[in-house]
């Protein structure tokens, strides 16, 4: 009967996806999917309402602490363990599509990984992506991480990177744990430093992204990256 019911449920799932129904899965459907493959012993219907409730969409749960799982939601281990699990593969799908291409023309590709990976740390990271003359990633850096409003980088070690990678450019890239992805004064000056002193060794800032809660700011898309916005730093 167990196996009888496995494969029901597996063959439905594969129906659906095949189906031109997969690209309209409510989170409550992908939540009730979600708690079968686990094989969650909890009242379905009730189980959609607590969770969305507690964590307001789908990709919020995914991205949810294993405490917060456990907490908020009174599950095992094994089960906060699983879905877990089901972010790190979906995590590594979106970054899998940032190599090999030139993420100055795929840019949705990096910010869609971001935002995924960043939107919900509690402390500040900030990562530097080193490209080369096509666009491509060279090496992913974090360059820095600290507490709730505030990162240290350290431009001489920014510097010292790009010139070990041979780096053409880079994207400048750090989270704001408030949710807001508004850059502040301090974001805006540091962009400037950044970029002025890479411009001696002939490397562009061509871009710095700023993660929030399921959105991101760009520096380059709102102009704040044009070398004749860059003041000479006194």
């Amino acid at each position: 009967m167990c196996e009888q019911k496995n494969e029901s449920f597996y063959i439905k799932i594969e129906h659906r996806i095949k189906s031109k129904e997969k690209h309209v899965l409510s989170d409550k459907k992908l939540l009730e999917y979600l708690s079968q493959w686990i094989n969650l012993n909890k009242n379905i219907t009730d189980w959609q309402s607590l969770t969305l409730s507690r964590f307001g969409s789908f990709p919020a749960i995914l991205t949810a602490s294993k405490d917060e799982l456990q907490k908020g939601l009174n599950l095992s281990e094994k089960d906060s363990a699983n879905i877990k699990l089901c972010y790190e593969i979906s995590l590594r799908l979106l970054k899998a599509r940032i190599y090999n291409c030139n993420i100055l023309e795929n840019k949705i590709f990096l910010t869609d990984y971001l935002i995924a990976h960043l939107s919900r740390k509690q402390t500040e990271d900030f990562l530097i992506y080193f490209l080369d003359e096509e666009g491509q990633i060279i090496q992913e850096t974090l360059q820095g991480n600290g507490t709730v409003n505030a990162t240290s980088l350290y431009i001489r070690e920014v510097t010292r990177s790009a010139l070990k990678c041979n780096a053409h450019s880079l994207i400048l890239v750090h989270n704001h744990p408030s949710g807001v992805a508004a850059p502040s004064g301090s974001d805006e000056k540091l962009t400037e430093m950044v970029t002025y002193a890479l411009k001696v060794i002939n490397v562009q800032v061509v871009d710095h992204l700023i993660i929030g809660n399921g959105c991101f700011f760009s520096f380059a898309e709102n102009n704040l990256v044009i070398p004749s916005n860059i003041s000479r730093l006194k």
